[in-house]
């Protein structure tokens, strides 16, 4: 079931039965000597509050009022679309600390990292909140509002080189609300880049996350990218795709 912050709150207490109970309870007429009209009133009322309740549950269901967003690479096929990044690697300074560790990751661009910029597909509002959709501290990442159930996929494209079975390696970092990175989500997919025009990527990653604590509500998500423990030289790429995708099969209450 999906929910906004306030239905959160509202609807997934651990006394919401009761108080349905209470207003059922509170629907029926009370007192000595009802009459029959009395009566029949009090019950119509009361199956109401409960068909109210059924109603909320199935608007909240994620097959009618999903959620998703897309951070996407803007005119990948042309010149102004692309961009370029000199990768780093394990250990090595300028890229994504973690607990005072130098993982050699970094944020890939894809909304300001050409003249084009990208492009953002954030999700539908729900009861007026865009759950899903771009970060405002950080325009290259991705806003999650809940925590929950995620689905997340990201992938990206680079251009064939001189230099057969160039190997890239890609993650999701996660940022918090302050902007500053936190954690990697920890799926790892390489990227063979060679000279006959062929690219490929092993698998385009992908990830159910369910928990609180890997990505809490109101943290971002970003793609980023190293240079692989393989790659001995200096590796420049040019980014002619790249997204992330997140998409909520389910939201929890923090």
């Amino acid at each position: 079931m999906r929910f906004t912050k306030t239905e959160l709150l509202n609807y997934i207490e651990a006394d919401t039965l009761n108080n349905v109970s209470a207003d059922f309870d509170s629907a029926l007429p009370s007192g000595a000597g009802l009459t029959m009209a009395q009566m029949r009133s009090g019950l119509v009322s009361g199956i109401g509050v409960a068909l109210a309740g059924v109603a909320e549950g199935f608007r909240q269901l994620t097959n009618v009022s999903n959620a998703e967003a897309v951070l996407y690479q803007l005119n990948g096929d042309t010149a102004a679309g692309q961009f370029e990044m000199t990768l780093l690697e394990p250990g090595e300074v300028g890229g994504i600390v973690i607990d005072g560790v130098e993982t050699g990751y970094q944020l890939v661009p894809i909304i300001t990292g050409s003249t084009a910029g990208g492009a953002v597909i954030n999700s539908d509002e729900f009861d007026g909140v865009v759950e899903l959709g771009q970060s405002q501290v950080n325009l290259d990442t991705m806003r999650i509002d809940h925590d929950g159930q995620i689905f997340l996929s990201a992938s990206c494209l680079a251009e064939p080189s001189t230099q057969n079975n160039k190997q890239l390696e890609i993650d999701i970092c996660v940022y918090n609300a302050a902007g500053v990175p936190t954690s990697l989500i920890g799926f790892r997919s390489t990227s063979n880049v060679g000279s006959d025009g062929r690219t490929s990527t092993s698998i385009i990653p992908a990830v159910m996350l369910q928990d609180s604590v890997t990505i809490p509500a109101g943290s971002s998500i970003g793609l980023v990218i190293r240079k692989s423990a393989l790659e001995s030289s200096n590796v420049t790429i040019k980014m002619l795709r790249s997204f992330i995708i997140a998409s909520y099969t389910g939201l929890a209450k923090s």
